[in-house]
């Protein structure tokens, strides 16, 4: 009986076999008449994108040339600027101390205090460079090596000492952000840019995507976890935020726009709405769109910390408190100056 099964199933793996073997030919004919008679391969005809898809195509290539664009470098790091303005300091006081000793006219580009103190600050060359130096070539040590050569006929000494007293007496300048201020109207404040369709469309990769994260949440949501780990996973989402963009809503229905670092408190956002109101000796307060005043208590905490991000609305009132009647506050909110701001429709 085992046999008998035996032989059957092999009889069957037989089968498959033959059948996946493909079409099958003549033992007389030969090789060119069965590529003869094999059919040529279609090709595959691909259907004329859509101009919804025209669009999102060219939006994602402007996207991708925007991003090759070379964004300006900013130098970070005190004590860094510090060692470089010094090294920088010391090799022109160098030449001015001694301006007939040619040693120091050179500036080994291996050097190791060049390459770690000088070459990683950007404008540290273009400086140099200012000062009367040039890139050459030189031999050293049996080997030939870049130099930097001050060239008196490019920069002189009184120069040297003109340029040493600047870098000695520059300042750092601290970079701040831009608030983008704007004003607008109650229209222009609802105002949607329309995406197209194919905006919308979705590949089997994201759609995959989706579905690993959806499952990661649930398994996530269904373990035991405790309120420190809940607000850790809280906190790194918000950390995915650097910038929060705040409207103040006026009971005139104008809106004033500004841009904040996450981290910054919540009395610059108080500073901000002071410079630009008309009448700012006046106490006001802001309130959120579900009645939460934002009380003094608030004023040291961060828009991270208040969950003032990326977006929130805030709305504008005169702050009554002493009680004075609403009549007698003003009527205007903004300074003329800022009011120009309001673009036309």
């Amino acid at each position: 009986m085992a046999d008998k099964i035996k032989s059957f199933f092999q009889q069957k793996k037989k089968n498959a076999k033959f059948m996946n073997a493909g079409k099958g030919y003549k033992l007389t004919d030969s090789t060119s008449t069965r590529l003869a008679s094999a059919e040529p391969a279609k090709p595959v005809l691909r259907a004329e994108p859509t101009e919804e898809a025209k669009v999102a195509g060219q939006a994602a290539l402007a996207r991708l040339e925007a991003k090759k664009v070379d964004k300006p470098k900013f130098n970070t790091g005190k004590e860094k600027i510090e060692n470089c303005v010094e090294t920088l300091g010391k090799y022109l006081e160098n030449i001015i101390k001694d301006p007939v000793m040619e040693k120091y006219w050179k500036i080994r580009m291996s050097n190791r205090i060049f390459q770690e103190k000088i070459l990683p600050v950007e404008g540290a060359l273009d400086f140099l460079k200012a000062a009367g130096f040039d890139q050459k070539v030189l031999r050293h040590n049996e080997n030939e090596e870049d130099f930097l050569v001050w060239n008196p006929d490019n920069c002189n000494i009184e120069e040297l000492v003109i340029l040493s007293d600047a870098l000695k007496s520059a300042e750092q300048i601290p970079i701040e952000l831009d608030r983008n201020l704007q004003v607008l109207m109650p229209c222009q404040a609802r105002v949607r840019n329309e995406l197209p369709p194919s905006f919308f469309t979705i590949s089997p990769e994201e759609i995959k995507r989706e579905q690993q994260l959806r499952t990661e949440a649930v398994e996530r949501n269904q373990m035991l976890r405790t309120k420190a780990m809940r607000e850790k996973d809280e906190q790194r989402i918000l950390r995915r935020y650097k910038f929060a963009v705040l409207r103040i809503k006026f009971p005139d229905g104008l809106i004033l726009q500004g841009t904040f670092m996450v981290h910054e408190k919540f009395r610059n956002v108080l500073e901000f709405v002071t410079e630009n109101l008309a009448y700012h000796e006046v106490p006001f307060s802001l309130m959120t769109p579900d009645g939460i005043k934002l009380v003094e208590e608030c004023l040291e905490k961060t828009l991270l910390e208040l969950r003032l991000i990326p977006t929130a609305i805030l709305e504008f009132s005169w702050n009554t408190s002493d009680g004075s009647s609403c009549s007698n506050m003003p009527t205007g909110y903004l300074k003329e100056e800022i009011l120009s701001y309001i673009q036309s429709i």
